[in-house]
């Protein structure tokens, strides 16, 4: 019953994705300079490595290099802030709930579970980069060419489960949910025996994409919220 309900929800985010990413918006024309006008100066080339997280709806879509693709991982899994929130969120829940209970409280208990929740996050995060590498799918965050408030907003959630291959094309992100699933029953390794069971995991697995749906609602809104922000 469980994997039905499961099939059925990818579904229908697939078809929810589908019908938001159709007729793309056209690319503004670019600006034609006059025949005698000078040539611009070269643009910097900038020595960081950082890859941004967003392709923006004027973009033309280019997938990543596989050097593009290490760097974007690093980036997510141990310099952004999202990589210590998703981890500071479960591990203090967990504290506040003395969950599992056999690593106790205190500064050596929380210590425990924030390295869990840090671990299992990291190896979701690994565990995608590779399978996301090896099908050609894409990792970014790709906005969404709708308008309205709830069609964007339901495309950023159903971006957890859907993605874009090499090509551009609409796929269900298999990487992704493997990903999920296989971080958390590796977690059950070091586990207590009082989490070692199927719904610790399916716990986990609905963890990791409640926080990536925020993180892609938050990207999808990005320039609305830094508008609001730079405006009063």
């Amino acid at each position: 019953m469980k994997s039905e309900i499961r099939f059925h929800a990818i579904g229908l985010a697939f078809a929810t994705f589908t019908a938001c990413a159709q007729n793309p918006a056209p690319a503004p024309p670019a600006d034609v300079p006059p025949a005698n006008a000078p040539s611009p100066d070269p643009a910097p080339v900038a020595s960081s490595r950082t890859v941004d997280p967003v392709i923006p709806v004027t973009t033309t879509y280019e997938p990543l290099t596989g050097e593009q693709r290490f760097d974007f991982y690093v980036q997510q899994t141990y310099s952004s802030p999202g990589a210590y929130l998703r981890t500071l969120v479960p591990a203090i829940n967990g504290q506040i709930r003395n969950r599992p209970y056999e690593w106790g409280q205190g500064s050596i208990g929380f210590a425990r579970r924030t390295g869990s929740a840090f671990t299992r996050f990291m190896l979701f995060d690994a565990f995608e980069a590779g399978g996301s590498a090896a099908l050609g799918y894409e990792v970014r965050y790709v906005r969404c060419h709708c308008t309205g408030f709830f069609p964007r907003f339901g495309y950023a959630v159903a971006s957890t489960v859907v993605t874009r291959d090499r090509h551009g094309h609409l796929v269900p992100d298999i990487s992704r949910v493997g990903a999920a699933f296989g971080s958390e029953y590796v977690a059950q390794l070091w586990y207590p025996p009082s989490y070692r069971d199927d719904d610790v995991v399916l716990r986990g697995v609905a963890l990791k994409f409640v926080f990536r749906s925020l993180m892609y609602t938050y990207r999808e809104f990005t320039p609305e919220i830094d508008h609001m922000i730079h405006h009063h």
